[in-house]
């Protein structure tokens, strides 16, 4: 992670002041990893739909900071494109 970063939450405030998170739960990661320092896998829990596509079951493995090998039970194309 990038020396310093703050996470900060999604919540929001109504006009008259008072705050609500409005988007729980979410499902979602947001992060900043270092330019060309990503190692791992990332597995996806959810399906995900590209240019029309189903993607499912799917994973996708970085090493120094590139996508090197991904895998999806179906929609594989898909993903690797």
């Amino acid at each position: 992670m990038i020396p310093g970063v703050i996470f900060l939450g999604g919540g929001e405030r109504t006009l008259d002041g008072r705050f609500f998170q409005p988007n729980i739960p979410s499902e979602e990661v947001f992060t900043s990893p270092k330019r060309g320092e990503a190692e791992g896998i990332v597995y996806s829990a959810k399906p995900l739909v590209y240019n029309g596509v189903l993607i499912t079951d799917f994973w996708v493995k970085f090493h120094k900071g590139k996508a090197v090998d991904v895998h999806a039970e179906t929609g594989e194309e898909a993903l690797r494109s």
